[in-house]
């Protein structure tokens, strides 16, 4: 994981490849990240909704 300004950029297969796993990879973690966003609550702001792009 790395930050570039407010983004972070999230990698498979560095620094050591594994083969061609690194898309299912990719995939399960941005698929429980979007699932722990929706019940993510700020909790200085709870009425503002925490917004993710994949």
């Amino acid at each position: 994981v790395e930050t570039i300004g407010y983004a972070y950029v999230l990698v498979s297969g560095l620094p050591e490849r594994n083969g061609n796993f690194h898309v299912r990879k990719i995939a399960r973690v941005s698929l429980a990240i979007l699932d722990a966003v929706q019940h993510f609550v700020i909790p200085h702001k709870p009425e503002r909704e925490l917004k993710i792009r994949i």
